[in-house]
């Protein structure tokens, strides 16, 4: 039987947000995932959940780490992949199932994107399959053994980073941050640069934009062991403004070094370059 969730505090109540918690409503399902002292309408709601073709909503709400009921929503993700690969998707097309979890693969929460990682590791080996894991919250709890990562992982992250630096994309570079990201630049040695947190190396990313009017890093090298990686780097960028240093706009600089990349939960945990 799918797991009932307890509510989320002493003092939760079940609330009327649904005319038939059987058959929920987009709008009623997101009204109770945001009453964080709302217990469930029913019992195995989680199930009810699995079969009313909303898993857009779901996604939605178990990336979104304000919705109270954030976990519930991962969990109900797992249970749908689970139960629709173990019973050779009696309910849903494979499909379908297929096109939804891979929306899950490009969403910005490491929670969400380990569950589509799962999920076609699942649909591809149906064997893997633990009643546990996919159906009582034991992928979907609090403090779940992280998803490792493969080589082959790392340097696809790498890639997808040192693209959205050559675009000048910060938001896509952010995208790929843990939250508690460590970033350090190192230049002859000694630390000129050090940010805590997304928001400070957003900060700092923002402002760097503008030394350059194009700027490439290009990987020379690269080596990973699953929880760090180290790439040697080729650098060049044209300068769209006058350095301390004597360089004028329009002059390239051009150096190599190497970046140091940590890992954690699928995402960057520390990133230190060094030149």
């Amino acid at each position: 039987m799918p797991v009932s969730f307890p509510c989320p505090s002493a003092r939760a109540v079940i609330r009327f947000h649904f005319s038939d918690p059987w058959n929920p409503r987009p709008e009623e399902i997101r009204s109770w995932a945001y009453d964080a002292d709302a217990g469930e309408p029913v019992e195995d709601f989680d199930l009810a959940l699995t079969t009313a073709g909303h898993e857009a909503v779901y996604l939605d709400l178990a990336a979104d780490s304000a919705c109270p009921h954030r976990r519930y929503f991962l969990h109900v993700l797992y249970l749908k992949v689970g139960d629709d690969v173990r019973s050779g998707y009696a309910s849903t097309p494979e499909a379908a199932v297929r096109a939804f979890v891979g929306q899950g693969a490009s969403s910005t929460n490491p929670d969400v994107r380990a569950w589509a990682e799962r999920s076609r590791a699942l649909m591809a080996d149906p064997s893997l399959f633990d009643f546990a894991s996919w159906c009582e919250r034991g992928f979907a709890a609090e403090g779940a053994a992280p998803l490792p990562m493969s080589p082959d992982d790392q340097r696809a992250l790498v890639d997808r980073y040192l693209a959205a630096y050559n675009a000048f994309d910060v938001d896509g570079m952010v995208a790929l941050l843990h939250p508690e990201i460590v970033f350090e630049n190192v230049a002859g040695g000694e630390v000129t640069h050090t940010t805590e947190g997304v928001d400070a190396f957003r900060a700092l990313a923002e402002a760097s934009k503008g030394f350059f009017s194009s700027r490439r890093q290009t990987v020379t090298a690269f080596t990973a062991d699953g929880a760090t990686a180290l790439a040697d780097i080729a650098y060049e960028g044209v300068l769209a403004a006058d350095l301390p240093n004597g360089m004028t706009a329009g002059e390239t600089l051009a150096l190599t070094g190497h970046s140091t990349f940590v890992f954690c939960d699928g995402l960057f945990y520390r990133i230190t370059d060094a030149s």
